[in-house]
Parts: structure tokens; sequence; C-alpha cells
């Protein structure tokens, strides 16, 4: 697979090189007293992306558009709305259907491992 130079898109992926990692499965087994899997970590950047989101620009903030270097633990948010192509459905306001978050990783397999390259 390296020599394929094999790169891999995904929704999410625990960081295990990012900075809160080790800090936040440590609070998290002292607090619960179990690994923390997935979904805890995907919890954990939902509500830090929400509350600093909403800190930083009120409601306008959970809209707008993130830096693609703000990555959390094991996924991003790059939310987007959605408009309809439906004649029937567009309105005088142009109101979205609903968010949807736009937000990859890639990642690299390297020395038998795949390693988060953005």
């Amino acid at each position: 697979l390296e020599r394929l130079n094999l790169h891999l898109s995904v929704s999410s992926f625990i960081d295990v090189n990012h900075q809160n990692y080790k800090r936040f499965r440590t609070i998290f087994f002292q607090r619960y007293h179990i690994i923390p899997d997935l979904n805890a970590f995907m919890g954990y950047d939902f509500m830090r992306w929400m509350a600093n989101a909403v800190s930083e620009d009120g409601q306008e903030g959970l809209i707008n558009q993130m830096h693609t270097t703000d990555y959390g633990l094991a996924s991003g948010y790059d939310m987007h709305p959605v408009y309809s192509d439906s004649i029937e459905l567009k309105t005088e306001m142009n109101v979205p259907l609903y968010y949807e978050n736009r937000s990859i990783r890639m990642l690299l397999f390297i020395q038998q491992d795949f390693q988060l390259t953005w």
C-alpha cells in the first residue's frame, strides 16, 4: 500500500498525534472507567466546535465556514447550507433546507499505519 501511495478520505479518524488526545483519554477514563470510543471523541469535538463558534460569532458562527486547520481529535466541521433545486420549494427568502458538514480527512498509508495528512 505504501508503494501505491494510497490516500483515503474519511469523515472521522482519531488523531492520536493531536496535542489533546492523551489528556482527553485520561480524563474520560478517570471519570467513566472506560476507554473512549470514536463516538466519545466525536461528541467532544462537536461540543467544543459549537461552544467556540457560538462564543465567537453567536448563532452565525454555526453556519460560517471554518478554517481547514481547525480540526478536533476525531473530526472537523465545515458547515454549508443546502438549498432546494425544486421551483415549488424555493421561497423569496431562499431559506436552506438543512446544513451539511463537508469536512473530510485525508489519510495516507505510511510505515504500516494510516496517518492524517490534512
